[in-house]
Order: structure tokens, then C-alpha cells, then sequence
């Protein structure tokens, strides 16, 4: 285990979560404000192998499983990436229930237990949702841009830990 929440638990991903994987990658609603496509279970597939495959050159970073304490059920995965950017995704079927701020709140804690000073996350201007939850949270906004996947606008905001 990484890091936990009170509802959720962050940990390794595995290969068994493909299915539930690949349904996060595969629904354009969760996808249009990261890559603006989805993929096909093959691609979802080598996507996930390459991900685990980090586990052995990383001491931490992008992406881990987030799972529901109560049932061990795959619904998102979370992170940090190169230069301290969070991220995190859910699938569809769990939106709604407060997991993004609940996410947010765990990645806030666990980068300080790293010693990160300050953490940053991109978002697409139109992401309501993410936006909010950032801004609640305490984030900033340092940047404005196009978002080099999607070429949608995006914020770079940034908090200080």
C-alpha cells in the first residue's frame, strides 16, 4: 500500500486490473480531458505493462491504483509525475461520491511525507469539476496554455506544501 484515505486505498498497480482499466481508458468522457481519445484493450493493455514496469526503476510517481477500502474494487488511478505533478483519474461509474477532493487531499499528504515543497497539476480549462476540487484545495493558478495531448486550454496551477 501507498497511501490510503478514509474510503479509498492507493497501491501497485497489477495486471489483474485490466478490466476495469481498460473500461477507464476506453470511456471518452473520462479520457477527453487527458489524451481526448480512448484506447483499445490491446493498447490499454500495453499501457498497463509499461506502467507496472516503472515500479522497478521508480521510487515513486505516476500512476498507482486507487481501490474502495471496503470491497479492494480497481476505480481510478493517482500520482506524481516528473517535476512534482499530481494527477488522478476515476471511472465513469464512480463519479460523484467526493473521491476526487478525497484523492486530492491523500496526494497533498503523502508529497509532503516525500518532502516536496510544492506540487503542480495541469487541467483543462473546461474541467469544472477538476478545477474546483484544485481550487479548493488550495491550488493556484500559474500558467495558462494548450495542452499539448488534447489541445484544449489548460491551467497550470500550483500549491505550496
Amino acid at each position: 500500500m501507498i497511501f490510503e484515505t478514509c474510503r479509498l486505498r492507493v497501491r501497485k498497480l497489477k495486471n489483474t486490473d485490466i478490466n476495469p482499466f481498460h473500461e477507464m481508458q476506453s470511456d471518452i468522457e473520462v479520457m477527453r480531458y487527458i489524451t481526448g481519445k480512448t484506447t483499445s484493450y490491446e493498447e490499454s493493455l500495453e499501457k498497463l505493462k509499461s506502467w507496472i514496469d516503472r515500479y522497478e526503476t521508480k521510487t515513486f510517481g505516476w500512476p498507482y491504483a486507487i481501490e474502495l477500502k471496503g470491497t479492494n474494487e480497481f476505480v481510478g488511478v493517482c500520482g506524481i509525475i516528473e517535476d512534482n505533478e499530481i494527477g488522478y483519474r476515476f471511472l465513469q461509474s464512480v463519479w460523484g461520491r467526493g473521491y476526487g477532493a478525497e484523492i486530492l487531499d491523500g496526494l497533498v499528504q503523502f508529497s509532503k511525507r516525500l518532502g516536496l515543497k510544492k506540487i503542480i497539476a495541469e487541467v483543462i480549462i473546461d474541467n469544472k469539476a477538476s478545477f474546483n476540487i484544485l481550487k479548493k484545495t488550495g491550488f493556484v493558478i500559474k500558467d495558462q496554455r494548450i495542452c499539448k495531448d488534447t489541445q484544449l486550454p489548460e491551467y497550470l496551477m500550483q500549491l505550496e506544501l
